[in-house]
Formats: structure tokens, C-alpha cells, sequence
């Protein structure tokens, strides 16, 4: 079995192991996230990972029962702290949030202490007949922000962004941490697949739909699903309930095809040779469960050698899996991690070819012993694909489908079939989006157009209609009224995802609902003050960072507000001194007539 220490690395990668520096991490401990980490270690022992993940907790907090005094754990062991190591406490962390997981939703009155504690108590296997924290919680002083305070520190040393907060009751204010993060309970996930299932949407692979579809039945849904979808502002919780969603759905459909492992008990002779005693089960895992793996878009273009554009498949890392290994069409094509954290770099090897984004295309993936799940490459058969550029530098020339949707007035590419013609010019004659021109996006193929230097005029796409081929296109390009942060320009180090001190980057609010916006930076390397200031949306402002002299070295965190919305962004400065030689993840080859030229390395080929 997985001991407490194995479990606790594995949440910790599971949970920012390629995501994003500056993006939030939320420790959303459910069954299925237990199920993914449990695979990796391939030694069920009961018959279900998450009673192992339960059982590996208990024995680490030593639990004890004494009459009269009721059971007590011990946190001695994962309270200790350490600069160099991560925090013991996060998988004792992950059974409290578990239990705001099981906790019923169908009323907001079953969001309470006794509710709470009765169903971490049944995750531990104490005594359900008591409704408060088990002793060895309880002291002089609470251990809860104690231990939630030392996980939100080491996040924030890896420039990610804490989310647990305290609850705004007195009734949950402890358990208000591990309530925070939760995003789905189980009787959401229920909720979803159902009404998703009923409405015959589980193979459209797009969740802005599923999102949209959920938000016109709101009605239908429990009270916590219903506050999450109705009240999300905030464009960065609403992408992590986007992808709580589609791990809902992908893992649901996914378990149609998943035999349960099968568990085989295991006896030796007792000392009666009439007798057998049971020794410990053994588990046959069952490697026939089937998923996919959805391909983005990622386009470059090289004016040296062709005048159109390249088209490669990209990949996001799933959380806590190394897909570094998998293999693709029977040919070895090893995934090697990007510089855009949360990212693998583009298949170069293979570029897109036009019948493949017409048709769509499954390749194969190999299976390996801990990634069982994954076996298909999925690039979806689509009629237009919306590339915006890489939202980390915004100059670089690189477009792709994994940055996200496009914002108000800034620019992208849209990729579409020849049918959407028609209806991308109706769009600029409407006065809602401008384009400079349409070009032909692959040689000798003339289904494949691209619209240039794009961008979205108007929020308002009222009364506007498209049509049935037009609607899908309206939902991927109809801004959401949301406020997002833009950096470009400076000295930008791609690797270590900063900027040099020398010459920091600009800065643009982008937003379709106010002219003006606030801006809050605080450096969290440093004790101080943040600073404030009203800017203008949509306008470049050179100098915020010299004028306000932020200027030094350290980490800070970018947030705008404009009325109820509001964005976060971190940014990172550092020195000359931080750089150091770095080998390139990918070398790349020009060839002219007989020569190989690899940056100052000329190479002439022989005949």
C-alpha cells in the first residue's frame, strides 16, 4: 500500500504539476482525483484507492481511542516544517477538503460544522456519533490555518496563487479552508453528467457549449453549482470550474469503457493444515480503461523557407501525469516540456496536414504502465480554429488554440473552412469584428483560409444572426464582458518566465464594460505597502512600473479590478546576474543548397 509520505508527493504534483506560474491552485481532493494518483502506484490494496488514500492518513496521525475521551490523532509528524522540502501536511489537507466533497449539496443548510465533521470523521474511521473536530485539532490554538497557512506559503515560493480562505462565519470558519476548496461535489458531478447525458452532449468535445448549456438550465442544479456558475466574475476561477467540468464529463465517459480493477485474495496455511488465513489481497489491474487526449492548434510561420504558415498538434500537461513517454502513430515521438509552463512543446515532427484538420484525426498513443488511461490523440474535426497569441509574450509571432479565447481588441487569427467566408465578413459589416484580409493557409488546398490580425470590436452581438454554421463560431468569438491583463514588450526571458529589471514590460487593461480600471501590484517577495492606481482600459501604459518604482527584483501580482470583475496576473523581475547558459530544448536546422546551419555551427553536407 501507498504510504502517507507517497501520497502526499503525489497531490502535491498532481495538483501544480504543469500549471502556469502566476495561475491558482485549488487542493480539490474529490474520488476521481484519488482514482488518477491511485493508478500511478499500480499496489491497490482494499479494493479502492480511496480507502487506501484513507487508511495511509489515519496511520500517519496515529489515531487512538480512549474511553471516556474519544479519539484523538496526532499531528506531530506533519506539523513539522522544513525551507527545503514540501509541506508533510498537504495529503492530511486533501481528507479534509474530501469530506467538504461528500458533504450533500441538495441544501445550503447542510454546509455546517456538524455535517462537516461527521463525514471527516467517517473518512478516518472515527466515532460518526460525535459532530466536532477530533481531539489533537482542538488546542489553545486551531492547527487548521496553521496548516492551510504553511501549503498557501510554499505555493506562493513557486509562483503559483494560494486560494484557501478562511470561512466568513463563525460556524465554518475553520471548516471554510477546506470548503473553499472543493469545487465540485459529488452531487454536482452527478447533477452535470445527467443533465449533460439527457441532452446527448457528451461527445461534443467543446465546453464553452457544455458551460453555456448548464448556465440556460440553471434552474436544475444544485445551490452550490448554481452560486459557482451564476456568480463567477472572476475570468481565472471560471477557467478552473471550466476544467473541473471537463474532468467530470472526461472521467465519466471514460469509465464506460474501465473494467474495475479486480481484486484477488491471497491465503497461506494457518497453523492447522485445515485452516487458511488471509494475508493480504492482491490486485489484478485491470489496463482496458480508454481516454483521450485533445490536440490544440499551434501555428508558426517561417518566411525563409514557405509563405504559408506551419501547423503542428499541441498538448497540455494533464495534471499530475508525465505523459514525457507516450508515442504517437507507432512512431517514437517523445513530448518534452515547454517553456510556457503547463505545456509540452509542439510535435514539429509531424505539421498538420489540411486533409487531417478537415477530417480530424486519431492517432495512435502507446501505452505505457502508469498512463494506461490515455490511448487516443484527439485533434477534432472543427470548422475554424480561433489562434491567439501566446498570452506570456505577446510579440513573439506564435499563435495557437491553447491560449484561450480572444480579448476585447486584441488581436488573433481565425483559421477557418471556405464555407465561413461568408459569415466572417457579416461580422465585420455588423461593426463586431475587423480583419485586414483572408489569405489561403495552405499550399495547393484552397479549403483552408485564414483571417489576419483580427479583433473584436463590440460586446454587443445581440439580434445578430449567424444562422445554424454561424452559431458555433458566435460562442467562441462573443466576448464574455470579462477584464484581462496584458504585458508585452521588455526584456522577457522565456525560459524563467520573467523580465529583466532593465526594462520591464507594458502594460494594458483590456476590458469592454468601463474606460477606467484599478490596478492593486503588491510585491510578495518584500513586507509592504501595495500599490494603487485608476488607469486606463485598452491604452498601453509605459511607465506604471518605473513610475510607481517597482523596479527591483522580486515577485509581484498584478490585480484589476473594473466594477465586479476583476483579473490576476504575477509577474516575475529579476537580474543580469539570475541568467546562465542553457542548452535549447530544441535545436533548430536551416538547410541551404548543401549546408546545415544550427545557429554559428555551418555544416556542408557531402554528395
Amino acid at each position: 500500500m501507498a504510504s502517507y509520505a507517497d501520497w502526499n508527493q503525489a497531490l502535491i504534483d498532481y495538483f501544480t504539476r504543469g500549471v502556469a506560474n502566476g495561475e491558482r491552485v485549488y487542493l480539490s481532493v474529490d474520488d476521481d482525483v484519488l482514482n488518477r494518483i491511485g493508478r500511478k502506484f499500480n499496489s491497490l490494496t482494499y479494493g479502492d484507492w480511496r480507502k487506501d488514500f484513507c487508511l495511509a492518513v489515519r496511520q500517519e496521525l496515529n489515531v487512538s481511542t480512549q474511553l471516556g475521551t474519544g479519539d484523538r490523532i496526532d499531528l506531530t509528524k506533519i506539523s513539522t516544517a522544513s525551507f527545503r522540502h514540501p509541506p508533510r501536511c498537504v495529503a492530511f489537507l486533501g481528507i479534509t477538503v474530501l469530506a467538504a466533497y461528500d458533504m450533500a449539496s441538495d441544501t445550503n443548510a447542510s454546509v455546517d460544522e456538524r455535517n462537516y465533521y461527521r463525514r471527516f470523521r467517517a473518512a478516518l474511521d472515527l466515532t460518526t456519533s460525535e459532530f466536532n473536530a477530533p481531539k489533537g485539532m482542538i488546542s489553545t490554538r486551531r492547527i487548521e490555518p496553521i496548516l492551510w497557512n504553511r501549503w498557501s506559503n510554499w505555493l506562493q515560493d513557486h509562483n503559483f496563487v494560494p486560494t484557501a480562505l478562511q470561512g466568513s462565519s463563525v460556524t465554518t470558519r475553520y471548516i471554510g479552508y477546506a470548503i473553499s476548496q472543493s469545487i465540485l461535489r459529488k452531487a454536482d458531478k452527478e447533477k452535470i453528467y445527467k443533465l449533460v447525458q439527457e441532452q446527448g452532449l457528451v461527445n461534443n468535445r467543446n465546453i464553452d457549449s457544455w458551460i453555456s448549456y448548464l448556465r440556460n438550465n440553471i434552474q436544475n442544479l444544485t445551490p452550490h453549482l448554481r452560486a459557482l456558475l451564476a456568480g463567477t466574475d472572476d475570468e481565472q476561477r471560471l477557467d478552473v470550474i471550466r476544467k473541473a467540468i471537463q474532468d467530470t464529463l472526461d472521467d465519466q465517459e471514460a469509465s464506460r469503457f474501465d473494467n474495475p480493477p479486480k481484486v484477488k485474495p491471497t491465503y497461506i496455511r494457518g497453523e492447522s493444515s485445515d485452516t487458511l488465513n488471509l494475508i493480504s489481497p492482491i490486485t489484478e489491474v485491470d489496463n482496458t480503461a480508454y481516454h483521450h487526449i485533445k490536440a490544440e492548434i499551434y501555428r508558426t510561420e517561417d518566411l525563409f523557407s514557405s509563405e504559408y504558415p506551419n501547423f503542428y498538434l499541441h498538448l497540455r500537461q494533464k495534471s499530475g501525469l508525465d505523459l514525457s513517454k507516450i508515442e504517437i502513430d507507432s512512431t517514437p515521438i517523445p513530448l518534452q516540456k515547454s517553456d510556457l509552463e503547463g505545456w509540452y512543446l509542439p510535435i514539429f515532427e509531424h505539421p498538420i496536414r489540411p486533409e487531417e484538420l478537415s477530417l480530424g484525426k486519431d492517432y495512435d498513443l502507446i501505452r505505457s504502465s502508469s498512463h494506461f488511461m490515455f490511448d487516443r490523440l484527439i485533434l477534432a474535426r472543427q470548422d475554424f480554429w480561433v489562434l491567439t497569441p501566446d498570452p506570456e509574450c505577446l510579440g513573439s509571432g506564435i499563435y495557437a488554440s491553447s491560449f484561450g479565447r480572444p480579448a476585447l481588441v486584441q488581436p488573433f487569427i481565425l483559421l477557418c473552412r471556405r464555407q465561413l467566408i461568408e459569415i466572417v465578413e457579416q461580422l465585420q459589416n455588423e461593426q463586431l469584428l475587423r480583419f485586414n484580409n483572408h489569405v489561403e493557409a495552405f499550399e495547393n488546398n484552397s479549403d483552408w483560409v485564414e483571417f489576419q490580425q483580427c479583433k473584436i470590436l463590440s460586446e454587443d452581438w445581440e439580434g445578430v444572426n449567424l444562422g445554424i454554421e454561424g452559431n458555433e463560431l458566435r460562442r467562441a468569438l462573443q466576448p464574455n464582458n470579462d477584464v484581462s491583463i496584458s504585458l508585452i514588450g521588455g526584456l522577457w526571458v522565456p525560459h524563467l518566465r520573467s523580465w529583466l529589471t532593465d526594462d520591464v514590460p507594458t502594460l494594458t487593461i483590456f476590458s469592454s464594460l468601463v474606460d477606467r480600471a484599478e490596478v492593486m501590484i503588491t510585491n510578495l517577495s518584500s513586507v509592504g505597502q501595495p500599490v494603487n492606481r485608476i488607469v486606463r482600459t485598452n491604452t498601453p501604459i509605459n511607465n506604471i512600473f518605473e513610475r510607481d518604482r517597482i523596479v527591483n527584483v522580486g515577485k509581484y501580482e498584478i490585480q484589476v479590478t473594473c466594477g465586479r470583475k476583476s483579473s490576476i496576473k504575477s509577474v516575475k523581475l529579476i537580474d543580469w546576474k539570475d541568467l546562465g547558459i542553457r542548452e535549447p530544448l530544441r535545436r533548430q536546422t536551416l538547410q541551404i543548397v548543401n549546408c546545415n546551419i544550427n545557429g554559428s555551427h555551418i555544416r556542408v553536407m557531402g554528395n
